[in-house]
């Protein structure tokens, strides 16, 4: 009598489908990366090594042609990542689905937490969250708080499919109420 080994997913249950990683995937979060790089110092030495660094980098994630295999294409752009952080190119966007309406759903948190942001100009509610748990006297930066406050709107509002979240055009985000 042979033993079944113990799985931790149930053989009934399904694996979620891999990500494809194809031109799609990198163009999404690689856009605006070719004008940050050009956009690059180049004074001295390190600066120039820097440059040709990150742009060969980049040629190596645009052209799948360079790639062996859709593995390798995927190290390039975590190596571009890396070097684009290192670098504080910020240019790489994150992008946390393909579907649209997930993604409408992130803009509209995104722009929720702005609004609050924008509510109180002075911002002296947030001190306290703006604080960097490894340094106190360093403060997390605006976009970082809007990230923040963002997830929070997400955590306490789900995803729900059968929402829309379109945002509000600025016509009608500037219109006074009308009173009757």
């Amino acid at each position: 009598m042979s033993k079944e080994t113990k799985t931790d997913t149930p053989k009934n249950e399904a694996s979620p489908a891999p990500l494809v990683k194809d031109d799609a995937y990198y163009n999404a979060r690689i856009g605006a990366t070719k004008e940050a790089i050009d956009a690059m110092p180049q004074t001295n030495k390190v600066e120039k090594r820097a440059h040709t660094q990150i742009m060969l980098a980049y040629e190596d994630v645009n052209d799948p042609a360079a790639a062996d295999s859709d593995a390798d294409r995927y190290k390039a752009y975590l190596y571009l990542k890396l070097l684009d952080s290192k670098n504080n190119l910020d240019s790489i966007k994150s992008v946390r689905s393909s579907d649209p309406h997930t993604q409408s759903y992130h803009t509209y948190a995104l722009h929720q937490a702005t609004q609050l942001l924008n509510s109180d100009a002075n911002f002296s509610a947030f001190a306290p969250l703006r604080q960097s748990k490894d340094d106190p006297n360093r403060t997390l930066n605006l976009t970082d708080l809007t990230k923040y406050l963002a997830g929070k709107y997400e955590d306490s509002n789900p995803y729900n499919k059968a929402t829309t979240y379109t945002l509000p055009t600025t016509d009608d985000a500037n219109a006074t109420p009308e009173v009757v």
